[in-house]
């Protein structure tokens, strides 16, 4: 699947015929109910956040809370990665970069993207079996 469909449009009942090997969200407990159904087998589900995550635990309520056994079923049946990725802060990415310029690290990079590659960067990034090391975006700020 080669296009970038937004998950209001798939909960809005907008398609029904598509299915993804990666899906990348950040409030799975806006989205994660109802894109399910759109993963494929062996596909892969990436969050970094839930919609109030600032706020306490204990007063945050979890819009999937009532579906979780279903969710969790079709991802063993389907055996769907679940994958949380904490993206951090500007400053954490800033040193990171940093301390890479000061050669503290040694990253293999297979490739780097810019501007309108994005499709290509996310295939490369998780669908390309070939790949070694990491793939970069490169953003123009």
């Amino acid at each position: 699947m080669d296009q970038f469909i937004p998950a209001e449009t798939l909960l809005k009942g907008g398609t029904n015929k598509f299915l993804f090997d990666v899906v990348i969200d950040p409030f799975f407990d806006l989205y994660l109910n109802g894109v399910i159904n759109h993963i494929n087998f062996n596909g892969r589900y990436i969050f970094c956040g839930h919609y109030e995550q600032y706020l306490p635990l204990d007063k945050s309520k979890l819009l999937f809370e009532e579906n979780y056994r279903g969710i969790f079923s079709k991802c063993i049946f389907k055996n769907i990665s679940i994958i949380g990725n904490c993206i951090g802060l500007r400053s954490d990415l800033e040193n990171a970069i940093k301390d890479y310029s000061d050669n503290k690290y040694n990253i293999l990079i297979d490739s780097v993207y810019s501007g309108v590659d994005v499709i290509p960067f996310l295939e490369r990034s998780y669908k390309d079996p070939s790949r070694v090391g990491k793939v970069v975006y490169s953003y123009t700020d």
